[in-house]
């Protein structure tokens, strides 16, 4: 099993910009962010989309979430939405190897056999009551977001 983040470091920052979309105005939002960040859109909650070194993930019907690349300004979209960061608060690892998935499920309650935790899919879990993004890259390895101040805890776990 693998954890890696930056050198000497347990967990890596995160960049991460959170785009919400006002009810009602799901196409206009959609259409405005998608020519934002240059890329499809994720259909389904859970998926991603890779564009480049960016992830693209769908959290809600109305909220995604770009994980790295270069920073695009907090902004309203075309007033369908607007772009939150949340880059200071969180932070990343990547878990893998052959025993990634059974070291997280002796602490995170997903079924990993389950159509939505198939890999290339996104769910969000918790650890100790404190929501954690799991990006499940294959069938072994995993990428962590958590909130910076827990993310020592997590690498305790792991």
């Amino acid at each position: 099993m693998i954890m890696q983040a930056a050198a000497g470091q347990d967990f890596a920052d995160c960049p991460i910009l959170q785009a919400d979309g006002w009810p009602g105005s799901e196409a206009g939002f959609e259409a405005a962010l998608s020519r934002l960040w240059g890329a499809a859109l994720p259909a389904t909650v859970g998926d991603w989309v890779a564009v480049g070194e960016t992830r693209i993930l769908r959290l809600a019907p109305r909220r995604f979430w770009r994980i790295g690349g270069e920073p695009v300004p907090s902004a309203p979209l075309d007033r369908t939405g607007a772009l939150t960061p949340l880059a200071e608060g969180r932070v990343a690892c990547r878990l893998a190897g052959p025993g990634a998935r059974r070291r997280l499920e002796e602490f995170i309650a997903v079924d990993w056999d389950a159509p939505a935790c198939r890999p290339g899919r996104a769910v969000l879990a918790g650890i100790h009551r404190i929501p954690v993004c799991v990006i499940r890259l294959a069938p072994d390895r995993f990428d962590l977001i958590v909130p910076r101040s827990f993310a020592r805890s997590v690498a305790e776990l792991l």
